[in-house]
């Protein structure tokens, strides 16, 4: 009996963490786990996932390829209001993609602080969903009222983390 414990033991702590990296729900938290081994107990911690994430773009280019183009097509959806099918599709695509660069900023080594850096991204990520929402039930009122919301993320954390916002520099003049 002894000698199946052990094995058995091992085959847990081996295979735990490989099940949590599959995504099966009850095994993803990295909770402490409690084997019976030879009249004893031993708790085992489950291994957490290695990230795997890999950072492409620098922030500068996610800001002006990505986040830039999508809070535009959002901030000024009233000049050019979504029309066809097709043309409020577009504008779904472009909310997901603004609501999931709010993530994009929260990874590792992008995310500048554990407070205010993911408060504010998480607000993207929210106009994001809610602007994504609006878009599928073709509400465009619904959509000009998030403008609030997105200019209070962008400037709040812009404000912050972006050094010298909001102050425009006089160009030198020319030595004479």
């Amino acid at each position: 009996m002894r000698s199946f414990r052990f094995p058995f033991l091992f085959a847990m702590l081996v295979a735990l963490p490989l099940t949590a990296q599959r995504g099966i729900p009850a095994l993803r938290s990295p909770a402490p786990m409690m084997f019976s081994a030879g009249g004893g107990t031993i708790a085992a911690q489950a291994a957490a996932p290695t990230s795997t994430f890999q950072n492409v773009a620098t922030m500068s280019q996610l800001m002006v390829e990505i986040i830039y183009p999508t809070s535009d097509d959002i901030f000024y959806i009233g000049r050019t209001p979504p029309e066809s099918d097709l043309d409020w599709m577009r504008f779904q695509r472009t909310a997901l993609t603004l609501a999931e660069s709010g993530n994009l900023l929260m990874m590792p080594g992008r995310a500048r602080d554990q407070g205010d850096w993911i408060k504010y991204s998480k607000m993207l990520v929210d106009v994001g969903a809610a602007a994504y929402k609006l878009g599928k039930a073709k509400d465009l009122d619904g959509i000009l009222a998030l403008n609030d919301q997105l200019y209070t993320a962008c400037v709040t954390c812009h404000q912050q983390y972006r050094p010298g916002y909001g102050r425009r520099q006089l160009p030198t003049p020319a030595p004479r």
